[in-house]
Formats: structure tokens, C-alpha cells, sequence
């Protein structure tokens, strides 16, 4: 191999010759992801090597025969050599490309046979394309140089015929504009025909932009130039999110300085031989000046500083020091530690891939981050382990508490035709508890077709050509088919869900691509009014009858930030005040018919909504609350736990006595995960100690996240 080649100080990737300098025999390119690209003598991409060790192949087009081109190319793929017909990937699925006569590109195919086709303009401005058409026909137009949306006098010198100035999608509307100035730099973009996601812009002299956004908020943008790039040195104007009114950067172009609107200072120190970052301290006051170097930096009240430490050959991360924790990884190869085979390797007898081994947190008393690497253990550490096929695939998961998952992958291509799966795709996943999901076919381009879980269900899928999910039927052990069916647009926006009992939930879009309303087959519907930037500015739910049955209204300011929030309409004059909220019980005891792992059933009284209780499998099951003693019930508020959402039958039986068999409440219809459940009787309470709810029917494992009881 050659010397590698030197680049500017901002670049991190490097670049090597293969054979000798003055006649090499290809290139190597490694990239700022580790990723391995190689490159034959004419430059062209030949493969790409991830740091997993996944290896995408590029074929070319050849006119002659030779050692590398042992067929040549028919005329109907590729009028000239060097043109790329084919992209494998490691599964060996395939996109195939053809072009025309003046070798621009014509078609491409996809695995399945999805075929996409592009089209030029003819003339003077052949460069142009001017549409492509999807594998179900549908076509999205691109236009360019439309009066209006160009400067009527122009520059000299400037010429409009391929800029660019709109897209019309493909159900027919134009979705996105392009506006540009007598020096021909775009100066506006929007969404749809309503001026949506608008921004506007203007070019000052001494190179600074102005930026007005879609609320009418303007901001200028100001820049420097070094090592050949046009860097952001600050925002002025109103604040944004992510913006800083300043920012200062190193010799290699690295952010050393960040100061935000409220004038809040962050310092940030980098390795500077690969331009890594491996120190940061936030939230410093205003006027603040950044040290050359934060190693023994007092961090003062209120601010923190994060410490990163680098893999020697990856650009990943081996330790990161933040306030009240200290986490370390361990890669494949390092001092030893080997998660995967000797033959798992980047590209032809090349190193060892960099999968992750571990990943160990360690809690530490370190409040700001100040100690970095030198803080004290607080407490017990928390790893993860992962161990490796050959291929670089991920075989093993043992977490913190000693729970182990595996997956396998298939060893082989399936011999039908079209094979069901190919090598490596994933077959089976068995978890902690020795549950397995077992993927038993995929479609040509890679996606499941059909899955068996640990019941016995089968769920199979099925796929428009433009890849998106039809129908999912699951179909329980010894149990009839269940479909939940989905339709599409031509643009993919999702308009209609059915449910396995045939109810319809459908939704709307405006030419922008944003949802702004949705109906039920019962007749419910709730519609968004949006302002410019995409915030819902008010909500109106109906009832069957037309009738208002909730609103929400919301005001923002020229930044963007919420100012109010209105529930509901004004009353009227002279409306007696509501009455008060009944009081919450909190309950004794709670039981279940089975729990799935740690997701007890004390999950679903802890008050917090991101746990729940969870039972190893399908209905029935039940979970059983004691309130500690005969109440007056008045409400009862259930939080669903469910994927996917589907049609559900749940009972609430209450009593002063365990296993209640009296009915207070059936629930059935569709549910979706984080949807309340609510049963009340303010007008005759109901005394009971204890409540069951019963899940009779569920397309997942029956789970609730919260239960609440109001007397």
C-alpha cells in the first residue's frame, strides 16, 4: 500500500493508494464513520465495508473483455463502459440500473422487480429530470425555470434553464417551491400552495444572510471562511431552537465556543490529530472566556462537564465521564476482549471488525462532571454484553440482570423461487425467558413476510410495490385471522386503517404532507387547523352529529413558543363554577393471574406511565386491585398497554370481596397504546373493595400501564 494522503486539518478521513504511488492499482477511502471504502484505478466505487463488517459491492458496465470484465455489457443497460448497473448488498439483494443513449439513468430495479423510471427534458436542457415513476405508476413531475419564480431581468450571465423551482408529487398538487434572484441563489422555499414551512432570504454585502421564517421572525445568519469552508459565526436577531448567537471555532474548524441566547457559555477542547472532541463543560454564565484547555477546569455551580475518551483506531467513543455517571465500552480486539470470531473481518484479511463488546454504567458521586474519569463509584455498576457471528451480526444480548437474548440468522439461501429468505437474514429471536419468535419468510426486498411468536400466532404481512405495510393478519394458535388493513395515497400518506371488525378510522392531509383532521366509521372526527410552521393552532372534535364535543385552542409566539392553552370555549356569562374533582384512593394491594419478567403488577400502580404490568401472554388474563377497604366508587380510569392496536374486550367486576364476579363495566372496541379507559358513576356510586379487570380478548399480551379510583 502506498502513503496515505494528506488532507486539509478539518478532514478526517483518510485516503490511501494500493500498488506504487506512481501507478496505483486502486484506492482505499476510510471515512469519518470508520467505514471502509475501495476504490479500482479509475477511481470508481467498488465496495463498501461498514465497521460491522457489512459489505456493499458496486458492478460497472464494460465494452471490452478482460480479466475484470468477463461479459460484456448489452447496449440496452449501458451504451458506455464505466457506468454502475449493480449495487449487493451482504443478503446479496440487488438494484439493477439501465440508461439511455446519452448515458443518463433510465430505470432502476429493485430486488422485488419494483421498476423506477426517469425521464429527461429534450433540447437545450437534457440535463433536466423531469419525472420519475414509481412501481405503481404514480409520478412525481419536477419543474424548472416557471415564470414567477424567477427574476424577470436577470444578471448577466445567469441562466434559469435548470434551476430548479418546484415539485408537484404524486397525487397531482404541487408540493414544494423554489424562488431565485437576478443572481440566481434560490432566496425562498415553501411547502404546498399556503405558504407552509415558508422561509425567506436575503443576501447582504458583506456576506451575511437574512433569514425570515415562516412565522415572519427574521434572523441573520453570519459567517467566516477557513480551510476552505463557510462557517456559521453567530445568529442575530430572535432566538431559535438550536441557534447560538455565537460561536468560535479552532485552527482545525472545530467549535471550541458556543454562546446561546440567554448568553450562556459552553467550552469544548478536541484531540486535535483527529479533530475528536474530548471535552465539555455547559451552561458557564455569560462573558465567560474559554480556556485553551478544561483539564483541571473548575466547574462552578450550575454548569457541568462531559469528558470523552477515544477508541485508538475507530472514532468511537471507550469512555465517556458525565455528571453522576461514568460510562466505558469495550470494542472487539481491545486487550484481548474478543466478542466475535477471528474470521470476522473488514473486507479481504483486513482487521478485526469494531463491533461492541460491552457497555458498562458506573454511577459516581461526581455531581458536575469536574472529576471526569477520576470520580468515585456511588453504588453498583450496570453492563451489557454482545457477542458476534462471523458476519458481524449480533448473536447474543446479556443485559444488567443476566438476561441473555439470542438471535440466529439463516445460513443459506432459501431454494425456491423467489427464495423465502436469504443468508443472514434474522430467523429466530429467543428472549430471557426462552420465548422464540421465529421469522419464517421475508419478501424480495428484505421485509418480513411472515412471523410465528412465542404462542404460536402467526402474523404475515403483505406489501404495496412501494413498500408499504397493506394488511397484517394475526392469527392466533388454533384461533381464526385477525387483518388489520392499511391504505395509502399515492404519495404513501396513510388515509385509512381498518380494523380486524371492519371499523375505519381515516385521515386527511393538506398539499403540504400535514395531517389536519381524522374520522371514525362511526361518525367521530377531530380536525387541525395549522398556522406556517406546522403548529396546531386549534382542535376540534365532533360527534356523530355534528355537534362540538371537545376544542382546544393554542397561541405561539413569533418564536415559535407555546403562550396559551384554552380548553374548550368561553363559557357563557353567569356559569356556576364546576364542581370539585372527587378524591383519588390510593389502593393496599394489587395481584395479577401472571407477570411477564419485572413488569409486575405493582407496574400499573406506581403512578408512573412509562411502566406497566405486563402478563407473558395472550387473553384472558386479569390483574385484581385492593383498595384496602369498602368504598364508594365513582370512577375508574385505565391506561392502555398495548401493541399493535387492535380490537380489545376488557370486564370490570367489583366487590367488597376478593375475585369479584359482579360487572361493573365491559369495554369493547379498538384500543391503542396510551389511550385512557374510563368508567364512572358519579350518580350511583358503586361500594367495593376490590376491582378485577379481565381481559378477555387482545392482539398483544394483555398489559395495563396506570390504573386511578376516585370515591
Amino acid at each position: 500500500m502506498g502513503a496515505p494522503w494528506v488532507s486539509d486539518a478539518d478532514v478526517t478521513g483518510r485516503l490511501s493508494s494500493l500498488g506504487s504511488t506512481a501507478t496505483p492499482t486502486g484506492w482505499t477511502f476510510v471515512n469519518a464513520q470508520d467505514g471502509l471504502e475501495s476504490y479500482d484505478a479509475d477511481g470508481r466505487l467498488v465496495s463498501l465495508t461498514n465497521r460491522d463488517g457489512a459489505t456493499q459491492t458496486l458492478a460497472y458496465s464494460c465494452t471490452a473483455l478482460s480479466a475484470t470484465c468477463p461479459s460484456l455489457t448489452p447496449a440496452s443497460v449501458a451504451p458506455i463502459a464505466g457506468l454502475l448497473v449493480s449495487v449487493t448488498d451482504p443478503t446479496g439483494r440487488q438494484l439493477n440500473f439501465t440508461y439511455d443513449q446519452v448515458a443518463r439513468i433510465k430505470t432502476i430495479t429493485d430486488p422485488a422487480g419494483g421498476v423506477y423510471t426517469y425521464t429527461y427534458a429534450s433540447g437545450v436542457n437534457t440535463a433536466n429530470l423531469t419525472s420519475v415513476t414509481y412501481p405503481d405508476g404514480a409520478v412525481r413531475t419536477y419543474l424548472y425555470n416557471e415564470s414567477g419564480n424567477v427574476s424577470s431581468s436577470p444578471a448577466s450571465g445567469v441562466d434559469y434553464s435548470h434551476a430548479l423551482t418546484g415539485i408537484r408529487d404524486e397525487n397531482g398538487g404541487r408540493y414544494v417551491t423554489w424562488r431565485y434572484d437576478a443572481n440566481g441563489r434560490a432566496y425562498s422555499s415553501e411547502h404546498g400552495t399556503s405558504g407552509a414551512d415558508r422561509v425567506a432570504m436575503a443576501y447582504n454585502a458583506d456576506g451575511s444572510s437574512a433569514v425570515v421564517d415562516a412565522l415572519g421572525t427574521k434572523r441573520t445568519y453570519n459567517f467566516a471562511t477557513s480551510l476552505g469552508t463557510v462557517r456559521n459565526v453567530g445568529i442575530t436577531g430572535q432566538p431559535c431552537d438550536g441557534c447560538f448567537q455565537a460561536l468560535t471555532y479552532d485552527a482545525n474548524g472545530n467549535v471550541t465556543s458556543k454562546t446561546d441566547f440567554n448568553g450562556n457559555v459552553a467550552c469544548l477542547n478536541y484531540d486535535l490529530i483527529r479533530n475528536l472532541e474530548i471535552a465539555r463543560v455547559e451552561g458557564l454564565p455569560a462573558g465567560t472566556v474559554c480556556p485553551s484547555s478544561l483539564d483541571g477546569f473548575t466547574v462552578p455551580p450550575g454548569a457541568r462537564k462531559i469528558s470523552t475518551q477515544w477508541h485508538s483506531t475507530w472514532r468511537t467513543p471507550v469512555g465517556i465521564a458525565e455528571p453522576g455517571r461514568i460510562t466505558t465500552y469495550v470494542y472487539n480486539g481491545d486487550n484481548g476482549a474478543l466478542c466475535a470470531p477471528s474470521t470476522a473481518v473488514i473486507g479481504s484479511g483486513g482487521a478485526a471488525i469494531g463491533v461492541q463488546c460491552s457497555q458498562t454504567v458506573q454511577p459516581t458521586s461526581d455531581t458536575t462532571g469536574g472529576q471526569g474519569f477520576n470520580a468515585a463509584a456511588a453504588g453498583a455498576s450496570r453492563a451489557t454484553q454482545w457477542t458476534y457471528g462471523a458476519d458481524g451480526q449480533v448473536l447474543a444480548v446479556k443485559g444488567p440482570r443476566n438476561d441473555t437474548t439470542t438471535q440466529s440468522y439463516r445460513t443459506a439461501d432459501d431454494t425456491n423461487s423467489p427464495p423465502q429468505y436469504r443468508k443472514g437474514d434474522l430467523y429466530q429471536i429467543v428472549d430471557a425467558l426462552g420465548h422464540t419468535t421465529t421469522i419464517n419468510q421475508y419478501d424480495p426486498n428484505g421485509r418480513p413476510l411472515q412471523m410465528t411468536d412465542a404462542n404460536g400466532a402467526v402474523t404475515t404481512f403483505t406489501y404495496s410495490n412501494r413498500g408499504w405495510l397493506t394488511d397484517q393478519t394475526v392469527t392466533p394458535s388454533g384461533g381464526a385471522g385477525q387483518t388489520t388493513a392499511y391504505v395509502y395515497d399515492k404519495v404513501g400518506q396513510l388515509t385509512k386503517v381498518t380494523q380486524p371488525d371492519g371499523a375505519t378510522v381515516s385521515f386527511s392531509y393538506d398539499d403540504a404532507h400535514r395531517l389536519v383532521g381524522a374520522a371514525d366509521s362511526s361518525g367521530n372526527n377531530i380536525s387541525y387547523t395549522l398556522d406556517a410552521m406546522g403548529n396546531r393552532t386549534q382542535e376540534q372534535a365532533k360527534d356523530p352529529s355534528g355537534n362540538l364535543a371537545r376544542q382546544i385552542t393554542r397561541v405561539f409566539d413569533s418564536i415559535n413558543r407555546p403562550l396559551q392553552v384554552t380548553l374548550g370555549t368561553a363559557p357563557p356569562p353567569n356559569t356556576p363554577p364546576p364542581p370539585p374533582p372527587s378524591p383519588k384512593v390510593m389502593p393496599m394491594g394489587v395481584s395479577a393471574s401472571a407477570s411477564y419478567g419485572s413488569n409486575t403488577p405493582e407496574k400499573a400502580m406506581d403512578g408512573d406511565a412509562s411502566t406497566a404490568w405486563t402478563a407473558p401472554g395472550y387473553a384472558p388474563q386479569w390483574i385484581e386491585v385492593d383498595l384496602g377497604s369498602v368504598v364508594p366508587l365513582k370512577k375508574l380510569r385505565m391506561l392502555v398497554s398495548q401493541s399493535p392496536a387492535g380490537q380489545t374486550t376488557h370486564v370490570v367486576t367489583g366487590d367488597v370481596n376478593p375475585a369479584p364476579t359482579n360487572v361493573l363495566q365491559t369495554f369493547s372496541g379498538n384500543t391503542t397504546d396510551g389511550q385512557w379507559l374510563e368508567y364512572s358513576l358519579d350518580s350511583v356510586p358503586v361500594n367495593v373493595r376490590y376491582i378485577r379487570v379481565t381481559t378477555t380478548a387482545s392482539p398483544s399480551w394483555v398489559s395495563w400501564r396506570e390504573f386511578e379510583f376516585y370515591r
